[in-house]
């Protein structure tokens, strides 16, 4: 847990997949993920985390279901999505990708 904490501690945008070896739709959205890492979203962490290895970490995330996408914005979780909607991950990263690029308002700012 403490290494995935320290990723997204350390990046301003991360999206991380919890996948199972036995689901054939994390099958498929691991291997976009793993095409997304090597190409069209600059500025974007990717993490894969599988159950055999993670399943603390897996509990501790609240995920129950393969697979689950959780995007991080500034620390934050803001975003996730189950299932294989290619649309959705990439709608979801390119909106999460634009705010990460903009200041963040101070509330206070306007007293």
């Amino acid at each position: 847990m403490r290494e995935l904490k320290d990723i997204i501690r350390e990046n301003p945008m991360v999206v991380v997949i919890y996948h199972a070896t036995w689901c054939r739709a994390c099958k498929y959205m691991v291997n976009k993920i793993e095409k997304y890492s090597k190409g069209p979203f600059n500025g974007v962490v990717f993490v894969s985390v599988d159950h055999r290895f993670a399943r603390a970490v897996i509990r501790d995330m609240g995920v129950s279901e393969f697979p689950t996408i959780h995007f991080f914005r500034d620390q934050h979780k803001v975003n996730q999505m189950k299932g294989t909607s290619i649309h959705q991950l990439e709608d979801l990263i390119q909106a999460n990708l634009a705010l990460t690029n903009q200041p963040n308002l101070d509330f206070n700012h306007f007293e």
